[in-house]
C-alpha cells in the first residue's frame, strides 16, 4: 500500500487535498483517489514502519529531511521529480507515473 505524507503537512501552506494539475490527470488515467484528503505530516513513525521512503525532489525535500529527521536523510530514496515551482505538471506527472509503474515492475 502506497501513503503521501508532507513534510510541511502541519504549517498549513496546501491550498487542498490535491493540486488541480493532479486531479485532472488521475482523473484522465481513471485512478481513484480521496479529494477529501487533506496531506498529513511526516513522523519517525512512518519513517520506521515503512519499507520503503520516496521524496520527490532532492534539492526541495533533503533540508527538510536533515532539519527534521536527519538521521532518515540519507536512508530514503529521492526520484529528482521537481515540483511545479521547477517542472511543469506535463512532464512531471508522467514521469512519476513512470517511476511508480517501475516500482511495481521490481517486486
Amino acid at each position: 500500500m502506497a501513503d503521501s505524507k508532507g513534510l510541511l503537512a502541519d504549517k498549513g501552506l496546501t491550498e487542498g487535498p490535491l493540486s488541480v494539475h493532479t486531479i485532472a490527470f488521475l482523473n484522465d488515467l481513471n485512478i481513484p483517489f480521496d479529494l477529501q484528503r487533506f496531506p498529513s505530516q511526516l513522523e519517525e513513525i512512518h519513517l520506521i514502519s515503512t519499507p520503503k521512503v520516496i521524496a520527490l525532489c532532492e534539492r526541495e525535500h533533503r533540508p527538510l529531511m536533515e532539519e527534521q529527521y536527519p538521521d532518515w536523510a540519507n536512508k530514503i530514496t529521492y526520484w529528482q521529480v521537481n515540483d511545479i515551482d521547477f517542472t511543469e505538471p506535463r512532464l512531471a506527472l508522467p514521469e512519476l507515473k513512470t517511476r511508480v509503474e517501475q516500482l511495481f515492475q521490481t517486486r
